[in-house]
Parts: C-alpha cells; sequence; structure tokens
C-alpha cells in the first residue's frame, strides 16, 4: 500500500522509507484498558515494549489484534508512536499512520468531543497524552500557518478535530483527505510536507511547493 500513496510511492522517497511487520508474539488479553475523558483506550507503550524493537523512536509500529475489539475503535498514540488497528483497511491505515508517523491531527470535527474540551484542564492533558499539535495540519490562523514563501497552500475549512481553539475557529487546509474521510488515501499539501519532514528533516513548509505538484496529493485549494 506504501507503493502506491503518495508522497510514499515516489521514487525520491521511497528509498528512504522501509517498514518491515514484527513478528514477536505476545497476549493482549491482559492489558489493561484506561479511560481517559469517557474514550478508551490502551497503553501506547505496550505494544512497543512487547515487540522486536523496543521503544526505538525512528521505529513507528503498526499493531493489529482481534482483542482490540474490546475498544472497538482504530486510534493512535502520537506520543508513542504506536498504532491500533480495528483491521487492516488502507485507508485507515493511512490515516492512523498519517498521525504516528507525521503527527497529525484528524482534520474532521470529533463528535465525542466536546468543542470547549482543548480549553479545558481536562481536554489539555488528554491532548498531552495523545501528542495533539495544532500548530500541522490545523490552524486558527490559515492564513500564516498555511503559507510558505509568500504563497498560500491551504485552504480556510472550517472544523479540524475542534470546532474552536482558546475562542478561535479551527480550520483545515483542504476539504477532505485521507485525515478526514474513510476511503480516501489522499494526503493535502500541509500533511504531505510533515510526512516528508518526518522522513527526510528540515522544516515541513519546505517542502510545501514540491508536495503541490505531486500526483496523488490533493490539489491545494480543494
Amino acid at each position: 500500500m506504501f507503493n502506491n500513496t503518495t508522497p510514499f510511492s515516489l521514487n525520491s522517497y521511497n528509498i528512504l522509507f522501509t517498514h518491515y511487520i514484527d513478528l514477536a508474539v505476545f497476549d493482549d488479553n491482559q492489558w489493561p484498558i484506561l479511560t481517559v475523558n469517557g474514550v478508551s483506550i490502551f497503553n501506547g507503550y505496550l505494544p512497543l515494549d512487547a515487540g522486536s524493537c523496543g521503544r526505538d523512536k525512528q521505529v513507528k509500529m503498526g499493531y493489529h489484534s482481534l482483542l482490540t475489539k474490546r475498544i472497538n475503535r482504530s486510534y493512535t498514540y502520537l506520543n508513542a508512536r504506536s498504532v491500533f488497528l480495528e483491521d487492516f483497511s488502507g485507508d485507515i491505515l493511512f490515516h492512523e499512520f498519517g498521525h504516528s508517523f507525521g503527527r497529525l491531527t484528524d482534520e474532521y470535527v470529533e463528535s465525542a468531543v466536546p468543542p470547549y474540551l482543548a480549553d479545558s484542564p481536562a481536554g489539555k492533558v488528554f491532548m498531552a497524552i495523545m501528542g495533539v499539535s495544532f500548530k500541522r495540519n490545523c490552524s486558527t490562523d490559515p492564513k500564516i500557518d498555511f503559507s510558505y514563501g509568500g504563497k498560500s497552500y491551504g485552504g480556510t475549512f472550517e472544523g479540524c478535530w475542534f470546532d474552536y481553539v482558546n475562542g478561535k475557529k479551527v480550520y483545515r487546509s483542504s476539504a477532505d483527505s485521507v485525515m478526514r474521510q474513510d476511503g480516501l488515501y489522499k494526503f493535502n499539501a500541509i500533511s504531505c510536507g510533515y510526512i516528508l519532514k518526518a522522513i527526510k528533516g528540515g522544516r515541513a513548509k519546505s517542502y510545501w511547493p514540491e508536495c503541490a505538484t505531486m500526483p496523488g496529493i490533493i490539489p491545494v485549494g480543494l
């Protein structure tokens, strides 16, 4: 799937990006389920400790088990960079991998999370645990945050995990993307920049002009 999805599929980047399957066998049946603000989750470090590579921050681990049906959802711990998947549907895999690898935020508005949560003490703890960053693919000031070199690489589409943060509207850079919608395998230029930063280092913004011209990336402004 990585070989068919931009930017991972491009010749200039697929040689820099490697992935593999960890065949370590372990039983997650005894893993305790945590509840954070009413949301059930596993400790994100448990699969890393049970796997073959430990907590190597350069290793991004996609984890799947029928036992995750105890929670019945797919999700990511950004800080631990571990991914829990209900199934191996490609769009869900890339959505969760976008969280873990690019540290990208959901671009839909989370119906289970009240808009005020981001500003509450509990919300701040929740975001710290999950590693959420609004200065990536979500923004309260998109004209500045989605611009580079005097050019805009994102639109002003309302709603990006929250409706409001600190009393300000939150925006995403494209109407749809894999970070917003099931069944869509495309990243937008803003998200693409953060993925390339994770692969090569540097500034995400410096990759936006390149991302905007890549086949398979959502055109800027759509």
